[in-house]
């Protein structure tokens, strides 16, 4: 995907970049997941897909690299772990329908703390918030409408760390479903394990 842009000089042609310059950039966006997503559709863990399904009731695309590594009756935790660095799907049912960011902020750090425990109770995952991450807005991904989380994530009482992403929507039964992704990879840059794992959230149907 590429941006053409004709203006009669050049310095209309800047006015007319910077004054489309978010558009134009979440187009090439749209375009990198989705390319990712017809990437790991060719590779789909198609019995974890099944019982996503099934425990769930959404579609979503799950490359053959996750495995569950937690649990719960509300709860699942993918992982796909290699020696430099982890990606992590959560996906997790609430009664709560409130889509707000305070709502959302407030049931993943609950969620952490319950399911995702270190060595000691003390140690879990929890969102770090400042100025004004993490970043809050409405989302539709196909005919679900819901709303994105996007920020970093902290351990209490650690030193791990990294970004994340959620999609969370009301089903047909007036649940609350939260599709999340994050990534741990201390020595690397973590912008295209982000793009993978924000692929595989917004695959969701």
């Amino acid at each position: 995907i590429y941006a053409h842009i004709c203006a009669p000089t050049k310095e209309a042609a800047i006015t007319c970049l910077a004054a489309n310059r978010d558009q134009i950039l979440d187009a090439m966006f749209d375009n990198d997941i989705a390319k990712l997503q017809m990437v790991q559709a060719k590779t789909p863990n198609v019995e974890l897909q099944d019982y996503i399904q099934k425990k769930f009731g959404i579609l979503m695309t799950v490359p053959q690299e996750y495995e569950i590594g937690r649990e719960g009756d509300d709860f699942l935790w993918l992982l796909y772990r290699t020696k430099k660095n982890d990606r992590f799907i959560m996906i997790y049912t609430s009664p709560n329908k409130k889509l707000t960011r305070e709502a959302m902020i407030i049931k993943r750090n609950y969620i952490t703390s319950k399911y995702i425990e270190g060595e000691t109770k003390d140690i879990h995952p929890k969102i770090t918030e400042y100025a004004n991450y993490p970043l809050h807005q409405p989302l539709k991904i196909w005919s679900k409408e819901g709303a994105e989380l996007r920020g970093l994530w902290e351990t209490t009482n650690d030193y791990m760390g990294g970004p994340f992403y959620q999609f969370s929507f009301i089903n047909i039964n007036g649940e609350c479903v939260t599709i999340d992704g994050s990534v741990y990879a201390p020595e690397e840059k973590k912008r295209v394990y982000m793009r993978q794992v924000e692929a595989i959230v917004k695959s969701v149907k």
